[in-house]
């Protein structure tokens, strides 16, 4: 028979271990809850990725806001989108005024309208269409009309989008430019340059 002393030492021993396993337990427990919860907080790849292109929807993103708003100058009045940005510009030269614009979106959209007095009053006494016509590897010239006016159209074949329009009134000639690039391609561009265009007057 077991003595009364041997039972407590075991009952003690019995106990002693009971006592370890919970801990170990309750250690390895803690551990697991610790991992989970990390696991949770740190940021999940494809939630993310789905979020920002959800933000950049619902915020408009890089994505400009179309819509005509009217400036009246001294020379020339036109539309421009209302989601561009006026510069302030200083002329000098042959200019006579001078707008830009500016707007984020894949690349920075840069339209600009200048009107300027050429030598000689013709199309061929401005440098800047002189440059681009001698360099027919890089401009492609077309011809578009604009309220029964045939209007030049320089082409940049060196970007995705990039034009400029020549107008000529009188000894006056307006200059309407535009580059830039879209997420859905360059028919926003186009539409844009075209309404410059279709809006312009002369004062």
């Amino acid at each position: 028979m077991f003595s009364v002393h041997a039972i407590i030492h075991f009952m003690s021993r019995r106990r002693k271990i009971l006592i370890e396993g919970l801990l170990v337990i309750c250690v390895v427990s803690g551990v697991a809850v610790k991992y989970f919860l990390d696991e949770a907080n740190q940021p999940n790849d494809g939630i993310i990725k789905v979020s920002k292109v959800n933000n950049k929807q619902n915020n408009g993103g890089y994505t400009i806001n179309l819509t005509p708003k009217k400036i009246v100058g001294r020379y020339v009045s036109f539309d421009y989108p209302a989601g561009m940005t006026q510069k302030p510009q200083t002329v000098f030269g042959s200019d006579l005024e001078t707008f830009a614009f500016t707007a984020r979106d894949v690349t920075t959209w840069q339209l600009g309208v200048n009107v300027s007095t050429p030598k000689g009053g013709t199309l061929n006494g401005d440098s800047g269409f002189n440059f681009r016509a001698h360099n027919p590897a890089l401009y492609q010239e077309s011809y578009i009309n604009v309220n029964n006016q045939q209007v030049t159209v320089m082409s940049d074949k060196t970007v995705s989008f990039g034009k400029v329009a020549y107008l000529l009134h009188g000894a006056q000639l307006a200059t309407v430019s535009l580059y830039g690039d879209d997420t859905t391609g360059t028919q926003p561009l186009q539409n844009v340059f075209m309404m410059v265009l279709d809006s312009l007057h002369w004062q």
